[in-house]
């Protein structure tokens, strides 16, 4: 199964946290066309929601077998559903991906603001991954 991850997944230190040896040992950049990236409303992690005409940068993380999937799935909880994508990836070619949305009945709310991986990285990553290192 390919992957494709727009938020704190991106993140190598994360990945392998959540995913343990499930974890893929490489990722390649890959965009997915029509989604935005919208922070969620008291959290520190984003969610995607469709837009025409945007974009969303992020990572392709093949390989991930059931085990990988299972550890993904736990991570993200409920308020997630899988959502079948396609995503395009270094030279215009154009791979099949899964995704994590918001779930329709879930409890995430999108804000109007973006964001930003390096942002996040910069000032929240160590906190989030002592956070959920404590929830293992």
């Amino acid at each position: 199964m390919r992957f494709f991850f727009y938020g704190t997944l991106i993140d190598p230190d994360v990945r392998r946290l959540v995913m343990g040896a499930t974890a893929p040992a490489t990722v390649e950049p890959a965009v997915l066309a029509g989604w935005a990236r919208r922070g969620v409303r008291g959290a520190g992690y984003p969610v995607i929601v469709a837009r025409a005409g945007a974009s969303v940068d992020g990572v392709l993380a093949r390989s991930v077998g059931a085990a990988g999937r299972r550890r993904l799935v736990a991570y993200e909880g409920p308020d997630y559903d899988i959502l079948d994508v396609e995503v395009t990836i270094g030279g215009g070619r154009r791979k099949p991906a899964l995704v994590f949305v918001p779930a329709r009945r879930g409890g995430l709310v999108a804000t109007a603001a973006g964001w930003d991986y390096e942002t996040w990285a910069r000032r929240r990553k160590r906190a989030f991954l002592r956070e959920i290192a404590g929830e293992r």
